[in-house]
């Protein structure tokens, strides 16, 4: 494209340099991100324990500016885009080279109209350092007070000039890995919360998917009680919130994730008005996600004689109507499924960059800029502990 400055209009822009970064004593780009003033919500990969599919285990960390959403903060390296990390466009900012970042361009307004709907909320361009010179090795290893949790961050950086200063080329490689943190080690996480009866204060609580199975509006048994759930001999009782399953201890508070991340970039000066350039990077993250097991809740067809019933279930579900083959419809069950175990996710993303590229000056007034960028995000995501409903309904029919 060829670039006229008559074109160019005010926009309010935030600019960020790394030294702001390193004095605000933040540990990473993530965390530093999350303190300013325009940016809300932000996820990070620690601390996002997906429900249901677990599909946003590996979303990293975003930029999500004024609480628009992450999908419409556009994310730029360089003024081109970034590899994305889901089918929505989202970036996750760790696959940018942390040392390589010379300074972070917000612009806070939308720019819709030039760069698409993406950009409604804003753009974010991550400007890196096109002149490094040496080896820079850095390592980060924390822990908490617990002795849990660990983290580990290794980083080198390797570059310098060539042909008097006209090149330069730079090699940058990452690994990170993070240990996983449950919610029941830690005595304020460790139980599900909810309402008391008054609403004044929260309380101990849990689901009414309970290993034991719940019935919602079950038929009156003998000793004139509602069937809420059933005993382990097969007869039937009343369900209490003292029955509901505290979930939260097989829960993730802090996600395990390994990944690592290797880049390059490189220039040359043609002459006083031409200018090659290349970027070429890899990165591949693994988080995963875990949840108590899952709870299966549907209406249900049962055989009301079937033997593993007790005697006042069966008398119970005999005085619902029955269809042409003798079976009756419970409207509505939930039983949590621990015989398969707890819901897991494991999310690969593997993403690859290149851009190629010249640029220059034609004169005082025109610039321009020709490059040629492609990116590809391969993600595999396998998921364990789910059940079938079908199958689930026809283990339950029997004599």
């Amino acid at each position: 494209f060829i670039r006229n400055s008559a074109f160019a209009q005010n926009n309010p822009v935030d600019t960020v340099s790394q030294s702001d970064i390193l004095e605000s004593g933040a540990p990473s780009m993530g965390n530093y991100i999350r303190d300013l003033t325009y940016t809300q919500n932000t996820n990070t990969a620690a601390n996002v324990n997906a429900g249901g599919s677990g599909s946003q285990s590996s979303v990293g960390t975003t930029f999500n500016l004024r609480g628009l959403g992450e999908n419409r903060t556009l994310v730029l390296i360089n003024g081109t885009r970034a590899v994305p990390t889901n089918s929505d466009g989202t970036v996750d900012i760790n696959t940018i080279p942390t040392a390589l970042i010379k300074n972070v361009e917000v612009l806070t307004g939308g720019a819709s109209a030039v760069y698409g709907s993406d950009a409604v909320a804003g753009v974010v361009n991550f400007i890196l350092k096109d002149d490094f010179e040496g080896v820079e090795v850095s390592a980060l290893y924390d822990t908490t007070t617990e002795g849990d949790a660990d983290k580990f961050n290794f980083d080198v950086t390797m570059g310098g000039n060539f042909d008097e200063g006209r090149g330069n080329a730079v090699v940058y490689a990452s690994y990170s890995e993070r240990e996983a943190l449950f919610q029941g080690d830690r005595d304020f996480s460790s139980f599900a919360l909810s309402e008391n009866a008054a609403g004044t204060a929260l309380v101990p609580g849990g689901s009414s998917g309970i290993p034991g199975t719940r019935v919602f509006g079950g038929p009156t048994l003998p000793n004139g009680q509602t069937l809420g759930r059933f005993n382990q001999d097969g007869s039937g009782a009343a369900f209490t919130n003292a029955d509901r399953v505290n979930y939260a201890p097989d829960n993730f508070l802090q996600l395990p994730q390994e990944g690592f991340l290797v880049s390059e970039m490189a220039h040359y000066d043609l002459n006083e008005s031409a200018r090659v350039y290349s970027e070429v990077a890899f990165t591949r993250n693994q988080v995963d996600s875990e949840l108590a097991p899952t709870p299966l809740f549907t209406t249900l067809t049962v055989n009301p004689n079937s033997a593993f019933f007790g005697a006042d279930v069966q008398s119970a579900l005999n005085t619902l109507s029955a269809d042409a083959n003798g079976n009756v419809t419970i409207p509505f069950i939930g039983r949590r499924m621990v015989e398969v175990g707890s819901r897991q996710s494991l999310d690969t993303r593997d993403g690859f960059r290149i851009l190629l590229g010249v640029d220059g000056e034609l004169n005082d007034d025109w610039s321009y800029d020709a490059y040629y960028s492609k990116s590809i995000l391969d993600r595999i995501q396998l998921q364990n502990g789910n059940v079938s409903r079908s199958r689930a309904a026809q283990a339950v029919l029997v004599n």
